[in-house]
């Protein structure tokens, strides 16, 4: 019987040290934000961001590293979402600027 208390022990053991770890893990990143880290990504991998649109591309990382630095102080933070968006919009207008600047013929600057 002190074998089968010995396990019992142990289990119910790491059962709460598991449970105490759970609770101490900090909520998962904000799904904005990874959609908008990951839109930033793709517009940075493209050379027209830096030769064709480097302020829109600097307006877009703005809100998205102020996205990130309040992320790392309180993952619940409401303006994170915000920060989102506003990073995602300004992906989008640097994407569209960076499509129409091409479709004038634009290479370089333009």
């Amino acid at each position: 019987m002190s074998l089968n208390k010995g396990k019992y022990l142990a289990t119910a053991t790491t059962v709460l040290f598991c449970m105490l770890l759970s609770g101490c893990a900090s909520p998962p990143e904000h799904p904005q934000l990874v959609e908008a880290d990951l839109l930033f990504a793709a517009l940075q991998s493209k050379s027209e961001s830096i030769t064709l649109v480097p302020q829109e591309t600097q307006a877009a990382f703005v809100p998205l590293a102020q996205a990130y630095i309040l992320s790392n102080r309180n993952r619940s933070d409401p303006r994170i979402e915000e920060l989102s968006i506003l990073a995602k919009k300004r992906i989008a207008l640097a994407e569209q600027l960076i499509s129409e600047k091409l479709a004038l013929g634009c290479n370089g600057s333009c």
